[in-house]
């Protein structure tokens, strides 16, 4: 589905994603570039986040689960992942990163 307002949507979830983890884990290196977004936990795990215009997703490549793609759905309001409709990018990477810091304490 194809949204006209793709990159403020997502460059909003992206700001949104870079607050919440600079405030939530102090710890993490966190850069925010244009259209992208990386975590730096240390030099081999790295989380990047990246806007893809073209196929109007959000991509995530993490070095827990691997590659995700996730489409903005208007309807649940939130990104879901391309390859299973009930992960959404958010619960997914505060797992993640919740079990990174977990075992980092």
């Amino acid at each position: 589905m194809h949204h006209q307002n793709f990159p403020e949507i997502s460059q909003h979830c992206v700001n949104t994603l870079f607050n919440h983890i600079e405030s939530t884990y102090p710890d993490f290196d966190v850069d925010l570039g244009q259209d992208s977004l990386s975590i730096a936990i240390s030099d081999k795990t790295i989380f990047l986040i990246t806007i893809n215009n073209s196929a109007q997703q959000i991509w995530l490549s993490s070095p827990v689960s691997g590659g995700h793609h996730f489409f903005h759905s208007p309807q649940h309001n939130a990104w879901i992942s391309t390859r299973q409709d009930t992960c959404q990018l958010l619960a997914l990477l505060n797992q993640e990163l919740s079990d990174i810091a977990h075992t980092l304490s």
